[in-house]
């Protein structure tokens, strides 16, 4: 039944379908089209943004079904289908209505389509705080609010913690003249700091 669902969801070499029109003297042809080039950049540009935001929510529909009838693999390959659409996904794609989506009908504690959407506008975050109905899309959405607020945070955190890695500290200990090291302590509250600290002392 999984196999089935894959295949029909996720065929495994997807088929270009040419137009193509009758010619009298020649016989079967591609049509040619009327229209400017320009014309056909920008129907290209929305025929693709069309296609990948049907891939989008025909991947969120399918991770949906995955849950409801208790299908990992199904919820996996749907997420993995997912994410790499979205990261394919040009910036000034409409996806606002998948942002809804996702957090509307996935539970709480599924957060794996949640983490995508989220890490997928925090990359690109300085584009859409620009945006005026990204931001009321935030406005609107208070659990994807609150994601992308706590991926900021864990990212900086990460940032952060990778720079002081670096910082060199050539320092010893008055008591036992062992190197000192660094050590990072979180308080009750949350709050981060960072000390240097020698190793034989403490043991």
């Amino acid at each position: 039944m999984i196999r089935y669902l894959y295949t029909l969801t996720y065929p495994e070499e997807p088929t270009d379908v040419a137009v193509l029109g009758e010619d009298e003297n020649h016989g079967v042809t591609a049509q040619d089209s009327p229209q400017t080039q320009d014309e056909s950049n920008v129907g290209q540009s929305a025929a693709t943004c069309d296609v990948t935001l049907s891939l989008l929510d025909q991947d969120l529909h399918v991770h949906v079904l995955g849950e409801k009838y208790g299908i990992p693999d199904l919820k996996k390959k749907a997420a993995q289908h997912f994410e790499k659409v979205l990261e394919g996904a040009d910036s000034i794609l409409e996806v606002f209505s998948i942002i809804r989506g996702v957090y509307s009908m996935t539970m709480t504690q599924d957060q794996v389509l949640r983490d995508i959407v989220t890490a997928k506008f925090y990359g690109e975050i300085q584009h859409w705080v620009q945006d005026k109905e990204f931001m009321e899309t935030l406005r609107d959405e208070g659990d994807f609010c609150a994601d992308l607020l706590s991926c900021i945070i864990k990212e900086n955190l990460k940032q952060y913690e990778a720079t002081v890695a670096t910082i060199q500290h050539p320092c010893y200990c008055n008591v036992c003249q062992a190197t000192l090291v660094l050590k990072r302590w979180v308080s009750k509250r949350k709050n981060v700091t960072v000390k240097k600290y020698s190793l034989l002392c403490e043991m």
